[in-house]
């Protein structure tokens, strides 16, 4: 936090992209230089690190597309940010399973924080494997690219338009100069392409442009077209056109405010898929339909495969079987914002193999056992009555309201809440088999029973 408020002190304000990079990358104080986020000692964890199922269906995936392309004798993967190495890890367990495939693989990992690399080669002890810390030294393919949780760590910045200026997000310090705050200032960029994703004029509905985000997928666009290849993102996400923040910093676990000890706290922020696709598409690549991460999961087999391993093992391990039942559950909860993050991600595939991933028809939904009793209030009712606000949840949905109903209080019963105060319902025009056409948003509250029972 110093640091930085000595930075500013010299240069006055910092644009939000800059701020996040200072806070995260920077070679001294850098949140990712100077520490292992990871975890259960750290303060947050990814898929890889629950389960071994989800990396064996990653693996199953890339081993589906190199078939796709007839099998070629070089087959290069490269993981975007490998983390702890877990996913990599377990990827070259499940390859060495396919003996054809393996023969011809090589990967490398994109890694520029010397902290973490040392952590990902006391771990993975392949040959098979080696580091990059550019993408420009890339000179084969065909490329898979893998980006799990990738690009949610990158800096973005946030905007709004007023009279056909566009008005940029800084970072300053207040009148003591001991304290950060947020203050908009006349944008200066030029690289502002996509202006038809910025109809907003308000500032507290400002939209997020993931400038840095937009290099990465230029150059894997390069190497796709120059190579031929793929690239798979797995990330929390979303595909309706936002207009709010989702900027969040996270610290042993649990959300914090987004100027909690930067340096100390990593700050991310959710994928827009619309723009990414449209960027992807401009640079002249097919793109598959944006599908939940459950869904992809289901599609390549967990269900079917976690269920091999407990016929086989004396000992089902609680992460595998939590993996399991979180995919058994619901595959139709995308999010839950605030105070909650949903074991749900959006997953995207930019690649010529179209077929490898379609969407499916799902089931209508059932109610579960008590969440009929689940009620809509306003929120004023709600305070005044005692209740405690539990988080906001939001449903994507694909198909009819009276559903996504359905779901919605599933999910909040499955919470322990009592009371949903409705925020916001869109609709769209959207295939109701190919994208999500209902998005529902509304905060769980737990209340006294008297007022769930009246309400």
């Amino acid at each position: 936090m110093n640091e930085i408020i000595n930075i500013l002190k010299k240069k006055k304000s910092l644009p939000l992209d800059k701020f996040i990079n200072i806070a995260l990358y920077n070679k001294k104080f850098g949140y990712y230089i100077k520490k292992n986020p990871f975890g259960k000692n750290g303060d947050f964890i990814t898929s890889p690190m629950i389960s071994n199922l989800f990396s064996e269906m990653i693996a199953v995936w890339c081993v589906a597309f190199w078939e796709h392309i007839k099998k070629p004798k070089k087959i290069l993967i490269v993981e975007l940010g490998p983390g702890d190495g877990s996913l990599c890890n377990d990827l070259l367990k499940t390859f060495k399973r396919f003996d054809n495939f393996y023969d011809c693989l090589k990967i490398k990992l994109l890694e520029k924080n010397g902290k973490l690399k040392k952590i990902q080669k006391n771990k993975i002890k392949n040959k098979k494997v080696s580091w990059l810390n550019s993408l420009n030294k890339i000179k084969y393919g065909p490329i898979i690219f893998l980006g799990n949780e990738f690009f949610d760590a990158l800096p973005i910045t946030q905007l709004y338009r007023k009279n056909n200026i566009f008005f940029e997000k800084h970072v300053v310090l207040n009148k003591n100069k001991k304290k950060l705050s947020f203050e908009y200032k006349k944008n200066s960029k030029k690289n502002i392409k996509d202006k038809y994703f910025f109809n907003s004029s308000n500032p507290n509905n400002a939209i997020e442009y993931p400038i840095t985000s937009i290099k990465y997928l230029k150059a894997i666009s390069d190497k796709i077209k120059k190579f031929n290849g793929s690239l798979l993102m797995i990330d929390y996400g979303y595909i309706f056109n936002r207009k709010k923040s989702t900027l969040v910093s996270i610290a042993k676990h649990k959300h914090k405010e987004i100027f909690f000890e930067p340096g100390n706290a990593d700050i991310s922020s959710h994928i827009n898929f619309a723009l990414f696709s449209d960027i992807l598409k401009k640079n002249n690549l097919d793109v598959n339909k944006v599908i939940t991460q459950t869904e992809f999961l289901q599609k390549m087999g967990i269900i079917e495969r976690a269920n091999i391993l407990s016929k086989k093992m004396p000992f089902k391990s609680k992460a595998n079987r939590l993996m399991l039942e979180l995919f058994e559950t619901s595959a139709f909860i995308d999010s839950i914002a605030d105070e909650l993050r949903s074991a749900q991600s959006a997953t995207a595939a930019a690649t010529p193999a179209k077929e490898i991933i379609t969407p499916i028809k799902r089931p209508a939904p059932k109610p579960i056992d008590g969440s009929q009793t689940i009620q809509f209030s306003n929120r004023t009712n709600s305070q005044l009555a005692g209740c405690s606000s539990i988080g906001i949840i939001e449903v994507l949905h694909t198909g009819i309201i009276d559903d996504a109903l359905i779901i919605l209080k599933n999910e909040a019963y499955r919470l322990n809440t009592n009371i949903l105060v409705p925020l916001t319902m869109r609709q769209t025009d959207a295939d109701p088999i190919a994208s999500p056409n209902i998005q529902i948003e509304a905060r769980m509250m737990k209340c006294p029973l008297k007022l769930a029972r009246g309400n």
